[in-house]
């Protein structure tokens, strides 16, 4: 007789921790690079940043409780961890005068920060570095679709 599936573990290994950090690190890095592409000034990335600072958390929180039909709370893990990586990503443009070494900065930490996450959840180093390269893959494929974008506008 086959086992019934539980339908709140569709996804292995999802937490609400692990989606706020890395739905956190793609949209501060995705943000950051196409700022620094388009030549912003430092005050663009701080008035960018303030303005997802709590926007985009809430609004993630919402879509998981939506999506899982308020069936079981989530999110608020998710949201902390999310605002955890905003703030710091912001921080790294208070500390930081130089835009340049203000993007370096937030990138080290947004990358440290989701490594360490993935690895205290999971206990699996391979699965860890697998995770972090695919994210490295999407703000890759982010950077230089706005690197492609500047160059025909």
């Amino acid at each position: 007789m086959k086992k019934k599936q539980d339908k709140n573990n569709i996804i292995p290994l999802f937490n609400d921790q692990i989606f706020g950090t890395s739905s956190g690190v793609i949209v501060m890095l995705s943000l950051i690079y196409g700022l620094y592409i388009a030549n912003a000034k430092r005050n663009s990335y701080i008035m960018a940043l303030l303005a997802v600072l709590i926007s985009d958390p809430i609004s993630h929180t919402i879509s998981q409780n939506i999506a899982n039909n308020y069936h079981v709370p989530i999110g608020i893990d998710s949201f902390f961890s999310h605002i955890f990586i905003n703030l710091g990503t912001l921080l790294c443009f208070f500390i930081t005068k130089n835009t340049k070494h203000s993007v370096y900065a937030a990138t080290i930490f947004n990358f440290i920060t989701l490594f360490a996450v993935l690895t205290i959840n999971n206990k699996t180093i391979g699965y860890s570095i697998i995770s972090a390269l695919t994210l490295v893959f999407v703000v890759i494929f982010s950077f230089l679709f706005n690197k492609l974008i500047d160059k025909y506008l």
